[in-house]
């Protein structure tokens, strides 16, 4: 029987901005599709008003960064849609 080797454990911590445990989502919506879609419109709220205000480049955290960290605080009020009798 071979000899197995041991693997090397590495220990990287993730930084916040790059990685988002799907676990952290579900805490805030039951479908994690949900959450990546409310931060990634609030980003997207986030960009224009920054392009109104002419600062869009000076950020040092990413939109989308504080986008999630918003999302996550619940610091994001998002509702859904009414589905009307004309969508079906």
């Amino acid at each position: 029987m071979a000899k197995r080797k041991k693997k090397k454990v590495v220990d990287e911590t993730v930084e916040p901005d790059r990685f988002v445990p799907q676990e952290k989502i579900r805490a805030k919506t039951d479908n994690t599709y949900e959450g990546v879609m409310v931060a990634s419109r609030e980003a997207r709220r986030m960009n224009v008003h920054l392009k109104m205000l002419g600062t869009e480049l000076d950020r040092s955290v990413k939109v989308t960064s504080t986008a999630i960290d918003r999302f996550l605080g619940d610091e994001v009020y998002y509702d859904y849609k009414k589905k009307s009798e004309d969508d079906d």
